[in-house]
């Protein structure tokens, strides 16, 4: 069962009121639709609120932080797939990196199944050269997904939201990662995901893309709604290959006071395997 998008949800589950700073959407109209906050698993707010508007035109705007705001077209489900729309994972994947600036800090990102873009717009948004990425690579299966990043990519780099302009936007089917003779174009030092698994054929195909695509040295943070088919399989092949750390989110959605409704949302940082080192022969003393 799929998590809904995000002006719909399950009701909440405690109503303590967070500390931090809020994630806005709004519309072109400015319709506000809420306000997000992000929980950990230990009860703790975030550091990082996002708040929302809706216009009739389907384009987001998203606020959050120090003044950082995007601007996302969204499109018909009918026509996009699965991806026309923002969903809840990617808005705790952006307020979760948004609190661990580390990393981000010049580091080449690709994100997998980036849907309308929000994180890898949203981490495009910081002003700081030493801290923004040095290069974000957006990919997706769909065609029209692909071109409507490309339209948000100019449309944010226009109006001065984002700072990243080594941006690429790009077809990727994991698919053809499993493949034994698969060759990446490049390899990353930091992949995102946000609800990335939603049927049983994911976990085998999402990590061999992971696998294929980081670097040793890199590092994989996949956020997934808790209630998606394939969850833990995914988990557990990954697990096979690497260190692999999970903590349990919770995704605040305050609908401008009428009501409350909380996203649980499954985080996943994963680390590969460190390769063992060959063993030393040994060499005689030439003494």
């Amino acid at each position: 069962m799929l998590e809904p998008p995000l002006e719909q949800g399950q009701e909440h589950l405690h109503h303590a009121s967070p500390m931090g700073r809020v994630l806005t959407f709004t519309t072109a109209e400015r319709e506000h639709i809420g306000d997000f906050w992000l929980w950990s698993e230990s009860g703790c707010a975030e550091t990082a609120i996002l708040t929302a508007e809706k216009g009739d035109d389907d384009v987001r705007h998203v606020a959050w932080g120090d003044g950082k705001h995007v601007e996302l077209q969204e499109l018909q489900e009918w026509k996009a797939g699965l991806g026309h729309a923002i969903w809840p994972a990617s808005v705790a994947l952006l307020l979760w990196l948004e609190g661990r600036p580390q990393f981000v800090e010049r580091a080449k990102i690709l994100e997998l199944g980036a849907g309308v873009g929000l994180v890898s717009f949203g981490v495009a948004a910081i002003k700081s050269p030493l801290k923004r990425p040095h290069r974000i690579v957006l990919t997706d299966l769909s065609d029209i997904l692909v071109e409507n990043m490309k339209r948000n990519f100019s449309r944010n780099l226009g109006n001065g939201s984002i700072f990243v302009k080594q941006m690429e936007m790009l077809n990727m089917n994991w698919d053809d990662c499993t493949a034994t003779n698969f060759e990446p174009n490049d390899t990353y030092d930091l992949i995102i995901g946000s609800d990335v698994v939603y049927n049983l054929a994911h976990p085998i195909s999402l990590p061999a893309a992971i696998f294929k695509h980081l670097r040793p040295s890199g590092v994989a943070v996949i956020a997934i709604s808790a209630n998606r088919s394939g969850v833990q399989e995914f988990l557990r092949v990954m697990k096979a290959e690497g260190l692999v750390i999970t903590s349990d989110l919770y995704l605040q959605h305050d609908c401008g006071g009428k009501t409350l409704k909380q996203y649980h949302i499954i985080l996943a940082i994963y680390r590969p395997m460190p390769k063992a080192l060959p063993p030393v022969e040994d060499v005689e003393d030439p003494n």
